[in-house]
């Protein structure tokens, strides 16, 4: 009858011991890597990805009437989903719209950030570099 209370001692000690240890476990970081799209001068647009969560988002930093539109790619092997997703910034001078999609975790991604009038590019970044 000893050997159970102390096993079940242990058994509880233990179990305080995985439960604590999952409440003290913390979220994953967050890393962020931004760019900036530049026309005739001045900085336009900005697009933040963010890996925490698999989401970019797009600020408009002028007052120009252009649209700011980031896109995120998704480079994968073909037995993986991949592809791209957009984020469209069309509610004008000091706004930001955040969009996000579930990415595969432990990927880099690509994303770029373009300067719109329409359904005209203006400019528009390189792909940068970012890991999911």
């Amino acid at each position: 009858m000893n050997k159970l209370k102390a096993a079940a001692a242990v058994a509880g000690i233990a179990a305080t011991c995985v439960i604590g240890g999952a409440a003290q476990a913390s979220a994953a970081p967050d890393d962020v890597t931004c760019a900036v799209v530049k026309y005739q001068g001045h900085d336009r647009g900005k697009a933040c990805y963010h890996s925490n969560g698999d989401k970019i988002e797009v600020f408009d930093l002028r007052k120009d009437g252009y649209w700011i539109h980031g896109r995120v790619h998704v480079f994968a092997p073909v037995s993986y989903p991949h592809g791209s997703y957009s984020c469209e910034n069309h509610k004008g001078y000091n706004t930001k719209v955040t969009c996000s999609k579930d990415a595969i975790e432990g990927r880099d991604v690509y994303f770029s950030v373009y300067l719109e009038d329409g359904d005209k590019v203006l400019e528009g970044t390189k792909l940068i570099r970012a890991h999911s």
